[in-house]
Parts: C-alpha cells; structure tokens; sequence
C-alpha cells in the first residue's frame, strides 16, 4: 500500500512584530515560507490600551502611538510585496498574546509564526512569554524563530 505524504502549504501565515530585530527575522522566515506557499501574509502589531476615554489626555499620544505603527506596518507591507507577497497590516489592542491569536483566528490563518523576543529590556522575559502564551492560546500551527539578535530585514523583505 503507497502512503502519500501530504506536505504542509499555508495559505496565510500571520506574523506580529513590534518592529526588533527579532522580530523582524520571524518576518523574514514568514516571507520565505510565504513566498514558497503562495501564502498571504498577516503582519500584526498590538498597543496596549492605555485608556479607555478619548477624553484622556494620554489618547493623543495613544493616537499618534497607532499612526506611528500603522506607518510602519505599511512600510513594511510595501517592502514584502515589491518581494512578491501579499501582505495585509493588523493593529491589535490590548493583551499582546490575546490579540495576536484573536487576529489570526478572525482571518483564519493557517500558521503563525513569532520571534522568541521583543524590543524591552527583558527581551526573552517579555516576548518569550508572549511567545509561550500565544503557543498556548493558538489553533494553528505556530513557527517559533530565534532571535539573533541582527538585523534580518535589511536585505529580507
């Protein structure tokens, strides 16, 4: 009897980042696989709420925060399809880990690759257990990508 191996193909990948290093190398990884796949990629961005009320003197800073990241996700959705990956941007609010598995189940993706750790100072404390919780949290496959700590999207996306 032939067994037939069926080979793993996403058809959308989602990929948070908060812009390190790190992250940026978990993006490079998703565009190689994306590329491979022909899969769309998903990049997401979570803020913290900070406050709830736009009467909050803090919602200005808030809302030039979300300008800023949006900006910056675009940037990044221009790099990787001049690389020839559709790409769609996601802000998230809230519980970093949450938000990220909540954006990938509401858009059905099919493998969620994160990097191990973020931009704080306690990077594999703050990210690692971002990382760990969304492992826990997710009903797709997640890719974790190790950090080194370089920057990977220079000459990447």
């Amino acid at each position: 009897m032939e067994q037939r191996i069926r080979i793993f193909s996403p058809k959308k990948i989602a990929c948070p980042t908060d812009f390190s290093d790190g992250s940026l190398e978990a993006i490079s990884a998703a565009r190689e696989i994306a590329l491979k796949a022909q899969s769309e990629l998903l990049l997401i961005n979570v803020l913290p709420i900070q406050s709830e009320l736009s009467t909050d003197p803090a919602f200005g800073v808030e809302q030039t925060l979300r300008d800023q990241i949006v900006i910056e996700l675009e940037k990044l959705a221009r790099q990787l399809g001049a690389k020839n990956v559709r790409t769609r941007a996601f802000v998230g609010y809230g519980d970093a880990a949450s938000e990220i598995v909540r954006i990938a189940n509401e858009e059905e993706a099919d493998l969620l690759i994160i990097a191990t750790y973020g931009k704080t100072g306690l990077r594999r404390f703050a990210l690692g257990s971002v990382a760990e919780k969304v492992i826990r949290l997710a009903s797709c496959p997640v890719l974790v990508v190790r950090g080194t700590n370089q920057s990977a999207l220079s000459g990447a996306a």
